[in-house]
């Protein structure tokens, strides 16, 4: 036999056998890394049609969204409401306080525009009742402010 046929088969074998490490490899480890997010803006809608904005921290096995303010947030499977999150022995459930700020801060804006007035500084929420499972929504009380000045138009 020829050496040069002889080399070439084992040529391909030992080819052939990398690649099955590199793809092993590949199948194997692949699953231990996430594909990490930090800070990627999303559009959530409430049941009742109120857009939220959000943004995602993590990766594919851990992850979590937040509010503009920094809140997180999760779905509440039995209501299908989006609602601010508490931590209860290490897991996020939701708390009974639906996100619907944002409408009412809406509201604000408009009532400065047509006050000719301009943001002047960030948008805070002091909760005035903090949510727990047990809280009703309509005992839950907060504070918006949005500092403003005079505007040029």
């Amino acid at each position: 036999m020829n050496k040069s046929i002889i080399f070439k088969a084992m040529k391909r074998i030992l080819i052939i056998k990398v690649l099955f490490i590199f793809l092993s490899a590949h199948l194997l480890f692949s699953p231990l890394f996430g594909n990490a997010v930090w800070g990627e803006k999303v559009i959530l809608t409430q049941p009742n049609g109120i857009k939220i904005v959000g943004y995602i921290y993590g990766d594919e096995f851990h992850h979590r969204i937040e509010t503009e303010e920094g809140y997180t947030i999760i779905l509440n499977e039995e209501t299908g409401a989006i609602e601010y999150a508490l931590l209860e022995n290490n897991k996020l459930v939701p708390s009974g306080m639906v996100v619907e700020a944002g409408k009412t801060i809406s509201k604000m804006f408009e009532w400065m525009q047509a006050n000719k007035l301009m943001p002047a500084g960030p948008v805070l929420e002091r909760y005035l009742t903090m949510p727990t499972p047990d809280t009703k929504p309509e005992d839950l009380k907060s504070e918006i402010w949005i500092p403003c000045q005079k505007g040029t138009k």
